[in-house]
């Protein structure tokens, strides 16, 4: 189970969060919270200092290149909707789940992103798939249509201007937990990730 001390609720709006998952719990009879390690960085142009005398330049001589600089790094948590989680139906209560799927929906962009190497050589977050091989998965209608299912049952329905606004054409993707690794697709067709759990 997360835990959070004072000032990592503070930096993450823990009070916010928690207040989703029960508003959630409240009107669907389940609240589901997420809690992970977060590591986000952006691209900034900064003055560095050359370590090794290179082609460019002697060493210890400073000069402006592009770097990733860190915006957050920490525990995070965020509220799950209840509709893409879905859990071990033969389980009485989350500690006795032998597995648990958490689905979102990404667009090509974020998939493609996630599969580029990260900062100080790091390898990607996901196994990389070349570009026309996640170009070529065609992303479905199936977010849009659940999403129209919910909305007719609410009583309202999506407009054309929200499905022209890129809504739908949405990556499936699976995280699939059974408390000792992580397994996550996407599509139902590629494996992204497979690996232990960073709470074992």
């Amino acid at each position: 189970r997360a835990t959070f001390s004072n000032i990592e609720q503070q930096d993450i709006d823990y009070e916010l969060v928690i207040q989703d998952v029960c508003k959630t719990g409240l009107i669907y009879n389940l609240g589901v919270q997420k809690a992970y390690w977060k590591h986000e960085t952006r691209k900034v142009r900064k003055l560095v200092q050359r370590m090794v005398p290179d082609e460019y330049g002697p060493a210890g001589e400073w000069y402006l290149a592009e770097v990733d600089d860190p915006v957050f790094d920490g525990p995070t948590a965020e509220n799950v909707d209840p509709f893409d989680f879905l859990v071990d139906p033969f389980a009485v209560n989350i500690d006795d789940a032998e597995w648990c799927i958490h689905r979102t929906w990404r667009s090509t962009e974020y998939v493609l992103k996630r599969m580029q190497p990260r900062a100080n050589g790091q390898p990607p977050v996901w196994a990389p798939l070349k570009e026309g091989d996640v170009q070529a998965l065609s992303p479905s209608n199936k977010w849009y249509d659940l999403q129209q299912e919910r909305r007719r049952i609410q009583g309202d329905i999506l407009t054309p201007g929200e499905t022209s606004a890129g809504l739908n054409n949405r990556h499936e993707v699976w995280e699939c937990h059974d408390g000792e690794s992580v397994v996550t697709f996407l599509d139902g067709q590629w494996t992204l990730q497979n690996g232990r759990t960073p709470l074992g």
